[in-house]
């Protein structure tokens, strides 16, 4: 009950300081920690769930699963890519003073865009081909005799 907790608890308790305000003493300095925080927090996460996903492609016996798998995996790198860029795009001039490169150009958020709908669409697939699996599975199984 403690590591659900420690893990699921801090990240909540955390966002709701951040974007809800609840304290009735305004502190900015505790709310630029909390953001610290919620970033590490959310790497981790990230992280920890492309390992996981990463073993189970190494685990998958059947060349199905390993591209389900694999896929994913390739969405998850996409979705961190993107955004990072995005990261870069908003805060380039803030960081470095010029104007951004065409890599990290406004324009690139059609880019991303596009690249983000092709990520809903393969988490779609991932699901709904599994879906099927589990439907034939259910009709090739053994039916017990009355």
């Amino acid at each position: 009950m403690l590591i659900p907790t420690v893990l699921f608890g801090v990240p909540l308790v955390a966002s709701s300081m951040l974007f809800l305000s609840v304290w009735p003493f305004y502190r900015p300095a505790l709310h630029a920690w909390l953001l610290q925080l919620w970033l590490a927090m959310t790497v981790l996460y990230f992280v920890a769930g492309w390992i996981i996903l990463l073993a189970n492609y190494y685990r998958a016996e059947s060349l199905q699963e390993r591209r389900r798998i694999g896929a994913l995996c390739t969405v998850s790198v996409l979705l961190g890519l993107i955004i990072l860029h995005n990261f870069f795009v908003r805060n380039w001039t803030g960081w470095f003073g010029s104007a951004p490169p065409a890599l990290f150009s406004p324009m690139t958020f059609v880019v991303e865009a596009v690249l983000f709908l092709s990520a809903a669409l393969t988490l779609t697939y991932c699901v709904l081909s599994q879906c099927v699996r589990n439907q034939q599975a259910q009709g090739t199984a053994i039916k017990p005799t009355k």
